[in-house]
């Protein structure tokens, strides 16, 4: 009787065991097919990645939307520049955040002008900024990512906040509201993966386990979705016309540009994250700031349409942070006045992104403004 006992428990733990080797494969199957997630934690060997194509250093997964994996090194390379990237802790590009070097700290959020697309991370102008106020007692963070906007900014609230920022200045860019568009599109079919960038050996037995996120991508996709203030946002806005409506088409301007008559709406809809991330940041009093960079006014290169998407950028990014109480500040007047007085190429050729000459134009323009209002 009791061989037959102990037989039966052998049986049913093997069976147990079988059955969760392979609930974990299949699950494994379908987080690959589904969501194209594999070894998400696992670095790449440094090789040379195309920008404009799929790079296996970054993942994409709520609720950051996604990010590079931390710790990662890869060179970024075109026929035209071929620059280093190494990402820290955090996912973000350049040195460690884990030790403050200053007794204060202001963070840059943007998208991959600030991170420095097709330049070297010392070229930036954020860390040319960081250069500059070496002597005072604030230290500047890049924390721009390729393909930020801001819903990416406000799905990012954790990973700034956990950096204790003193205060933050918000790039806005030329090509947000399409961004912010074609984002909601593709964040509810993201996988939910824990623990990110802070991974702890114990918890990620479970965290990691395919199962365990399947499980948890179904239920935060499919059950509990919208849960938080924030994704009822992005439901709402995901629930207006799709982005290509109202797009001005490329024949005639940058794709990113919408036609007069829609701009208003779509800047509505980011306006509503920039918002919530104004709100999250006040109250922890968190001083803000505001900076349009302004870049796409010369790309494509004399275009009437890109001339007018960004004026329309500066006049309702300026009124939104007026509006806001928000000290805010414009690159559009210095780069009229570098096109008028046909002074330095400001974008990397056919590209987009600030050059050199524009990260150290920006920076120039920056640093007494930014010095006058961290008094």
């Amino acid at each position: 009787m009791k061989k037959k006992t102990v037989f039966t428990l052998i049986t049913i733990l093997i069976s147990m065991f079988v059955i969760g080797i392979s609930v974990e494969v299949f699950s494994a199957y379908r987080l690959a097919t589904r969501f194209n997630l594999q070894d998400f934690r696992k670095i790449p060997a440094y090789r040379k990645v195309q920008p404009y194509k799929e790079n296996p250093y970054i993942v994409s997964f709520k609720p950051f939307s996604h990010a590079h994996k931390p710790h990662s090194e890869y060179q970024q390379s075109t026929d035209l520049y071929s620059v280093h990237y190494r990402i820290n802790e955090m996912g973000f590009r350049g040195f460690s955040f884990s030790k403050k070097q200053r007794d204060k700290r202001i963070l840059v959020i943007g998208d991959s002008q600030v991170e420095g697309h097709g330049v070297d991370f010392s070229e930036t102008f954020s860390e040319i900024l960081n250069n500059e106020f070496i002597n005072s007692e604030w230290e500047i963070l890049n924390v721009g990512n390729q393909g930020g906007s801001p819903v990416y900014y406000a799905l990012n609230l954790d990973r700034y906040l956990a950096l204790k920022p003193d205060a933050v200045l918000l790039t806005i860019h030329d090509n947000d509201l399409k961004d912010d568009s074609d984002r909601i599109k593709n964040y509810l079919n993201m996988p939910y993966i824990e623990n990110f960038f802070q991974p702890n050996k114990l918890s990620n037995i479970i965290f990691d386990r395919k199962t365990y996120i399947l499980l948890n991508t179904i239920w935060k996709n499919k059950i509990s979705y919208p849960s938080n203030e924030l994704e009822k946002i992005i439901f709402k806005n995901s629930q207006l016309d799709a982005a290509s409506e109202g797009q001005v088409s490329s024949q005639s301007g940058p794709d990113y540009a919408f036609a007069p008559a829609h701009f208003e709406k779509k800047w509505g809809e980011s306006e509503k994250y920039l918002n919530y991330v104004v709100k999250e940041f006040r109250q922890r009093n968190i001083a803000f700031y505001v900076m349009y960079t302004g870049l796409g006014y010369t790309f494509p290169k004399s275009n009437i349409f890109s001339m007018q998407h960004s004026e329309r950028m500066e006049k309702y990014s300026k009124a939104w942070s007026q509006l806001n109480g928000i000290p805010y500040f414009s690159m559009l007047p210095a780069i009229r006045l570098n096109l008028s007085s046909r002074g330095p190429e400001l974008l990397i050729p056919g590209d987009g992104h600030a050059s050199v000459a524009g990260h150290h134009l920006i920076a120039s323009k920056l640093s007494p403004w930014l010095r006058k209002e961290l008094r």
